[in-house]
């Protein structure tokens, strides 16, 4: 099993930096304990400027299919979304069996 986390988030204008600051302090934890923590990040136009230059802005949310394998490749992932569907979400679970999903909505 890979030692890396991919983590999974979006901001915006309309959403905010919720998510994102968030999924920072988790990545942080994450890398204080020797993995490799990754974000994929979903951001509109409004909000590249603001982005600390670690994160990869990635439209992960459209891009699914091509990211197969990075998500199966990942030691765990963490979805931090709102905006995913449950179909994005079993998508990413059939990906990889270590997942954990963050979700403001209750579905």
């Amino acid at each position: 099993m890979s030692d890396s986390v991919l983590i999974l988030t979006e901001c915006g204008a309309e959403i905010g930096f919720g998510h994102l600051t968030r999924c920072l302090s988790i990545a942080n934890a994450f890398q204080q304990a020797g993995a490799n923590a990754q974000i994929w990040l979903q951001a509109d136009d409004s909000s590249l400027a603001q982005l600390p230059g670690s994160v990869r802005t990635e439209s992960w949310c459209d891009a699914l299919d091509s990211l197969d394998g990075e998500l199966s490749a990942a030691g765990a992932v963490i979805l931090d979304s709102y905006r995913a569907t449950e179909d994005q979400i079993g998508q990413v679970a059939r990906a990889n069996a270590r997942v954990a999903v963050i979700d403001d909505v209750f579905r």
